[in-house]
């Protein structure tokens, strides 16, 4: 070959090796907004930014966009929110195009602007923005989130104190936005769990000095969530090491700030490292680690580095393109779909680890750790130290609960080496009746029942028998109702009751029923002797004298109406609270104590003690007392009374003594036992249940046996047979000619009916 040939050939060549060189030059360029304050006071939010340009310098010495090369377009938000909207605007407008939007700035400025971003086609992806609020797709169509919501906080804050069995928490939220949704988060859950709390709210232009009561005043409260900014935080555990005296073992759990953020405030007033010891941590994300990048802005970055280099893998591209054309050639509306279909995806990233993402484009997490300060000497060491040890993991089920899995060597024996500190809750255990006295007096007073139903039923069939009509059936139907209430009232004596409204309900039934069972039963039974004494004051009247049971009715019914007016008043002012409590509370029978002395356990017992309770229970004691004398007084007048049915002058007085009796010891025991439960209980239900039983034995059981000896009704006017002295004849024969003249009398009150003659005795038999 010629001279001439070889030249041809190196000619070519050069040229060759020359346009490579051109065309390895001639790179695009893709721009991406990256939204973060220029000064950066927040060490976060610089280590935020160094890991997006970190990300950005990897990327582009690397093979992932291959042809292209990506660069940060700076946009100053100062953590404002009408800052954040103005550089958007203008990077929106301006003739440079941008593929996305980065942001580590502040959740506020982020809510703004991820709002609206989707108006210029921009898909924003955040790397420190936690709030709450950015989970709603509706809201942040095109917003993608690499932290976790910061809401996944408050399950976290829950299940430190599920897991420890504390049962009372004070919770300590500052007044923004991001915390007060943790803090109701975590409040809902409370409830749920019947876990005790008290929350306060701190206002972050004053500080805990806004807080009324001032806090760590309550030495019973032991376990406290504080949910605020790392200086808020300070100054709370700063206050508790100034106020707390005792040397009591309380536990703060706080969110995850840094590993050693105690270390920044050194103060001789405030020892963090004695306060925080035992205490826990809680990283609702992978902690950042003391490098000098923040992890999360690195791999927002690769997310979106990755989603890019997919869609340029699905399509060809020219070699030649100028700086503002990325946007245009790669589409916004494509770079959004590709990031939506990379999120449908679990991917892993080199730092964070395995990254998935809800519907809301907020990534979600299945494990974050758990951390406890540990101030302790190390063995060689002359000082103790405070470290922060990662003891577990929280795993997230597939219910979204989280459960705890200790570290190996780890558990609760380790995080808390002398037991489980008490929580400050004092148990209360209402102390009420023993089961066998509840059911004892329930099958007595069900027994009481049954003889009451007993007695109404031979009361309704033999109501038109002669004997029966003398003791006045009508009137013996309220007796028989009141028997009934008595029963029913031992009931309520003898009810277990462990709540405020059950002892509310008991004590008023008590009241009502033994007041309209009382009524009933004596009001009636004064009633009918109180016409027995009418009817024989006078053997001789110039007129006759007609008392029908109607009469007698609506007599009770107007002493019932009385009883029935002072019960509402008493209810009504018992409920509104007037006048003292219906319920009290005795003093702790028994208790335990920590070892700075504090109550764990105390024994109370609910009863009924009130002002208005006693006033009117004095008051009814006063006037069925009064009911009782005059009935006594009426059964002393008819004492001489000898037709039989009207004669009970003799059972009506041994009711009497009986209840009197009785009502005189229930006096006594209610000043006396009011502290023993099962006695009071049992000696109230068995005067209870006595009181009817007496009436309805002495009114009924002689009326039985009458019966059964003088089934026709032939003997009730008979005189006795008792009398056997010869020296009384002249007796017997006057009171036989007495009970004559009587029997004439009676019969004289009523016209004839000549259909039925029986009825001549219907004055006598009611």
């Amino acid at each position: 070959m010629c001279l001439s040939g070889y030249f041809l050939i190196f000619l070519s060549l050069l040229l060759t090796a020359s346009l490579l060189g051109q065309s390895a030059n001639e790179e695009c360029s893709l721009f991406v907004g990256v939204m973060f304050p220029p000064t950066a006071p927040n060490k976060s939010l610089s280590k935020g930014f160094t890991g997006v340009r970190r990300a950005i310098e990897i990327i582009n010495n690397s093979s992932l966009l291959s042809g292209y090369k990506l660069h940060s377009m700076h946009l100053d938000t100062e953590c404002n929110r009408t800052q954040a909207l103005k550089q958007l605007f203008q990077l929106g407008t301006g003739e440079q195009k941008s593929v996305a939007v980065i942001d580590a700035g502040c959740s506020t400025a982020t809510e703004a602007t991820a709002e609206i971003s989707h108006l210029f086609g921009y898909s924003q992806i955040s790397c420190q923005s936690s709030s709450p609020v950015l989970t709603n797709r509706d809201r942040f169509p095109r917003y993608f989130q690499l932290l976790p919501s910061i809401s996944e906080m408050a399950h976290l804050f829950a299940e430190i104190v599920i897991e420890f069995h504390w049962t009372h928490v004070v919770v300590f939220v500052q007044d923004t936005v991001v915390y007060k949704t943790v803090a109701n988060e975590v409040t809902t859950l409370f409830n749920q769990l019947n876990i005790t709390h008290t929350s306060y709210i701190i206002a972050t232009k004053m500080g805990i000095s806004s807080l009324d009561p001032p806090p760590f005043e309550n030495s019973d409260e032991r376990i406290f969530i504080i949910a605020t900014d790392e200086n808020v935080a300070v100054d709370l555990l700063c206050t508790a090491y100034r106020k707390w005296t005792q040397p009591v073992l309380r536990v703060f759990i706080t969110q995850f700030y840094s590993r050693t953020w105690y270390d920044n405030y050194n103060d001789s007033n405030c020892q963090l490292k004695t306060v925080l010891h035992l205490s826990f941590s809680v990283a609702y994300f992978k902690p950042v680690t003391e490098d000098k990048y923040d992890p999360y802005c690195y791999d927002a970055t690769l997310f979106l580095a990755t989603a890019l280099n997919q869609l340029l893998n699905k399509r060809v591209w020219e070699s030649n393109c100028s700086q503002t054309e990325g946007g245009a050639v790669l589409g916004l509306d494509n770079v959004f779909r590709t990031l939506q279909n990379l999120s449908d995806q679990t991917i892993t990233f080199g730092e964070t680890g395995e990254v998935t993402f809800n519907e809301f484009g907020v990534r979600t997490i299945k494990t974050t750790p758990v951390f406890q300060f540990r101030y302790t000497q190390p063995e060689g060491v002359q000082e103790k130290s405070l470290e922060l040890v990662n003891f577990g993991l929280f795993n997230k089920s597939e219910i979204t609960n989280y459960i705890l899995v200790y570290n190996d060597n780890e558990s609760n024996v380790t995080v808390f080496p002398d037991g489980i500190p008490y929580d400050g809750k004092v148990v209360t255990i209402v102390t009420t009746l023993f089961l066998p006295v509840t059911v004892g007096f329930g099958i007595l007073a069900s027994a009481g029942i049954i003889f009451a139903f007993s007695c109404l039923i031979f009361n309704f069939k033999f109501r038109n028998h002669k004997v029966v009509r003398l003791t006045s059936p009508t009137l013996n139907y309220f007796i028989i109702t009141g028997a009934a209430l008595f029963y029913i009232d031992v009931y309520f004596f003898t009810l277990p009751t462990y709540k405020e409204e059950d002892v509310r309900l008991t004590c008023n039934a008590e009241t009502w029923f033994t007041v309209v069972a009382y009524t009933l039963c004596f009001g009636t039974i004064m009633a009918k002797m109180f016409r027995v004494w009418l009817i024989f004051r006078n053997p001789k009247p110039k007129m006759r004298l007609v008392i029908s049971d109607w009469w007698l009715i609506a007599a009770v019914m107007a002493l019932l109406g009385v009883d029935l007016i002072i019960l509402t008043v008493f209810t009504i002012i018992e409920q509104a609270g007037i006048g003292g409590e219906l319920i009290r509370l005795t003093k702790s029978l028994e208790h335990t104590q920590d070892e700075d002395g504090v109550v764990r356990v105390q024994y109370l017992r609910y009863y009924c003690d009130s002002k208005p309770h006693d006033i009117v229970s004095g008051f009814f004691y006063a006037f069925k007392g009064l009911l009782q004398v005059v009935a006594l007084v009426l059964a002393f007048m008819t004492r001489k009374v000898k037709v039989k049915g009207l004669d009970d002058a003799k059972y009506i007085a041994a009711i009497i003594y009986i209840t009197s009796i009785i009502i005189g010891v229930l006096t006594v025991i209610e000043y006396s036992l009011d502290d023993y439960i099962n006695a009071y209980a049992s000696i109230f239900a068995t005067g209870l249940s006595l009181i009817p039983t007496c009436v309805l034995l002495l009114v009924f059981v002689p009326t039985m046996i009458r019966l059964y000896k003088d089934p026709k009704g032939e003997n009730v006017f008979a005189a006795p047979h008792t009398i056997s002295t010869v020296g009384d004849d002249q007796a017997i024969l006057t009171l036989r000619t007495r009970v004559r003249e009587l029997e004439n009398l009676l019969l004289s009150t009523v016209p004839e009916d000549k259909n039925n003659p029986q009825n001549k005795l219907t004055q006598l038999e009611h």
